[in-house]
């Protein structure tokens, strides 16, 4: 399977109903495009802080020389806080975006998966940090 295993979920969530929020095809996709969106903000917006950084103390130095990534660690509980601020999505669906999307390229039979890699390794994600994150 392209999309990737399954990620490992506790059977009381395996065994759920996926909500009604994300039961259509279409309001499953407009919630992943909002997700997509967010992550692009996300990405653009540090690119961004780095890149004046960069620049603010590289005056003079080619703009063009690669740069290093920057590489950001929080924990799931913080990155689903800062999503649902953000986008006003409720995290609890998320738990079954890995599921939701096996089952819909299942039935639009989609025949060359490797274009979904990344989606599914997003779905995948977000399914783990919805599953496992600890509410303080």
């Amino acid at each position: 399977d392209q999309l990737g295993a399954a990620p490992i979920i506790p059977n009381h969530i395996a065994d759920d109903a996926v909500p009604g929020s994300i039961r259509r095809a279409e309001h499953f996709l407009r919630m992943l495009r909002i997700i997509i969106q967010y992550l692009k903000n996300r990405l653009n917006s540090e690119e961004h802080a780095n890149n004046t950084t960069t620049n603010n103390i590289n005056r003079g130095i080619s703009q063009r020389r690669n740069q290093q990534a920057r590489v950001e660690v929080e924990s799931p509980s913080a990155f689903l806080l800062d999503l649902e601020q953000k986008t006003a999505l409720d995290r609890e669906p998320l738990k079954y975006f890995y599921s939701r999307l096996h089952s819909l390229m299942r039935t639009v039979a989609m025949v060359d998966l490797d274009e979904a890699a990344a989606l599914g390794q997003l779905a995948n994600f977000l399914t783990l940090a919805a599953t496992y994150h600890v509410e303080h």
